[in-house]
């Protein structure tokens, strides 16, 4: 009898997990929950329990996807039911979307004709990343991608934009435009600070002597990301200019990141 109720309920499992599945090959992430999300990741560690129980279990310790994404494995693997194994796959997809993103970004002659492109290339190139990073885009003047170089590193608040190396980079590379971006880890809000225009408005003066244009300034945080190309406050920052002091943050244009794909 025992056996017979233990077979049915991995059918109802093997089911559930085909039917998850199919969901997923139609329509692609779009309105799973954040447990659907980590169930049908979970699958292909855990061949036969429940990972919908396990799925919730992590979110409850680490508050969301990305919580549960950007935990160590020595985290990870102390939530009951989570082994290396498992720790191992979870901790792999940021850094799978990171090298995802350096291989899209290093793809030769890709257009980048919109801003929207542009987040899309570069966003993956923070997945994982708990301290402040920038990055440099170089394109020809054609808008064709040349590559993406990693030009700054700091702290959880703060990035060390290197003028030099983002100038040296850009000669060496040819590029005709750059575009920069870097991340606000672990806060909620894309807004520049004081320092990123001054420092934006130090590069776009510096690149304009090279006959070079930054033709923008990505800020990352979360899910979103604001262009100083698409708020007008900061357009004097790119043209190698201080902005004027922002009392207007709450009219912003800020945008979700757009799905990754090998669109041209």
């Amino acid at each position: 009898m025992a056996a017979r109720k233990g077979m049915q309920e991995q059918g109802i499992h093997r089911n559930h997990r085909q039917r998850l599945k199919n969901r997923y090959l139609r329509e692609g992430l779009s309105g799973f929950e954040p447990h659907n999300v980590l169930e049908l990741l979970l699958f292909y560690a855990i061949p036969q329990k429940d990972t919908n129980v396990l799925a919730h279990r992590l979110l409850d310790r680490f508050g969301s996807l990305s919580g549960v994404f950007d935990a160590p494995v020595s985290e990870l693997v102390k939530v009951p039911g989570i082994g290396l194994h498992t720790a191992t796959l979870i901790r792999l997809i940021p850094d799978l979307w990171g090298a995802y993103g350096q291989d899209l970004g290093s793809s030769p002659r890709q257009k980048v004709h919109s801003t929207a492109r542009a987040a899309e290339i570069l966003a993956p190139l923070f997945a994982g990343r708990a301290t402040e990073a920038v990055f440099a885009m170089a394109m020809d003047s054609s808008g064709g991608l040349i590559g993406t170089q990693l030009v700054g590193e700091g702290s959880p608040a703060r990035a060390l934009i290197d003028v030099r190396r983002i100038c040296e980079w850009a000669i060496e590379v040819r590029a005709a435009n750059i575009v920069l971006a870097h991340n606000h880890p672990g806060s909620r809000h894309c807004y520049p600070s004081g320092d990123d225009c001054r420092a934006t408005a130090r590069v776009a003066a510096i690149l304009k002597g090279l006959e070079v244009t930054l033709q923008d300034h990505l800020i990352f945080c979360g899910g979103e990301y604001l262009s100083m190309a698409d708020n007008a406050a900061f357009s004097a920052c790119l043209d190698g200019r201080p902005a004027r002091e922002l009392t207007v943050q709450k009219r912003l244009i800020i945008k979700k990141i757009p799905p990754l794909s090998r669109g041209e």
